[in-house]
């Protein structure tokens, strides 16, 4: 369970809810939200890209580690920035709070499955006229996030192989 309100307070805990751990992430990137908030902050934070970030996922992979993405927020004018979307980051921890790992994705991490593999979705726009939007689910492990190996031209082969495969 993440906790917004106490600044990347991650706490882990057992089926019958006891707490088991508990740590704080740490990241340099990472722009935590105001303690004391007013009318006129929220405004000003929700009228300016990047003046906070906003913890999209959390997931537990392998059962010792953990993945948490975030990102700035987009501000208003959030359509005038769809094309430079802001940088998507994460880190990995172990269960205890040691941390393994931090980068940033080309993509926002979409879900994880339990063997561990994390996942993309893409979408690629259709055909020339009135062409379907296409969806592919792109899968990669934690070792090959970690490794670097994870960028636009993971993405770009894994999309050409599966239409190579499938036509």
């Amino acid at each position: 369970m993440f906790h917004r309100a106490e600044d990347y307070l991650v706490r882990k805990y057992s089926p019958d809810f006891g707490l088991l751990a508990e740590f704080r992430g740490e990241n340099d990137h990472f722009k935590p939200l105001p303690k004391k908030m007013t009318r006129d902050i929220a405004t000003r934070l929700n009228n300016t890209m990047n003046s906070h970030s906003v913890v999209y996922a959390m997931y537990a992979l392998d059962s010792n580690k953990v993945f948490i993405g975030f990102w700035g927020n987009f501000g208003r004018d959030w359509k005038k920035y769809s094309a430079t979307n802001p940088p998507i980051y994460f880190d990995i921890y172990t269960d205890q709070g040691e941390k393994i790992a931090s980068g940033t994705t080309p993509e926002m991490v979409y879900t994880s499955d339990v063997s561990g593999n994390l996942y993309f979705l893409i979408k690629r726009e259709g055909g020339w006229f009135f062409g379907k939007p296409q969806y592919y689910l792109i899968p990669f492990t934690v070792d090959e996030l970690i490794e670097g190996g994870v960028d636009e031209k993971y993405i770009e082969n894994a999309i050409s192989q599966f239409i190579k495969r499938n036509g």
